[in-house]
């Protein structure tokens, strides 16, 4: 039996108790969420991963989740790449319609 890292409540080996938690763990981690999209964006040398297209300024990077979080992917460089924002929304988009 663990417990969950947000809120304590014990669990049968997950992480975290619930949804709920489990994004509240995500918006909370802030600064080290920009630790690990600085890395992705400089990892990618600055461009997309999918067409190749510049990331400059980084702002226009969008970072993407390899295995979603919802799916038990986590925060972590290698789930991460980096990508502009129409190859980010082209990447969810087949990911909707693989699902159903």
């Amino acid at each position: 039996m663990t417990s969950c890292k947000v809120c304590s409540t014990p669990t049968a080996n997950t992480v975290y108790c619930s949804e709920k938690c489990h994004i509240a763990a995500y918006r909370t981690g802030n600064m080290q969420w920009e630790v690990l999209r600085d890395f992705a964006i400089r990892k990618a040398n600055c461009c997309c991963q999918h067409c190749g297209k510049s990331l400059l300024p980084p702002a226009k990077a969008s970072i993407h989740h390899i295995k979603p979080l919802q799916d038990d992917g986590e925060n972590i460089d290698s789930n991460l790449i980096a990508l502009c924002p129409s190859c980010h929304r082209q990447a969810h988009l087949y990911r909707g319609a693989d699902n159903g």
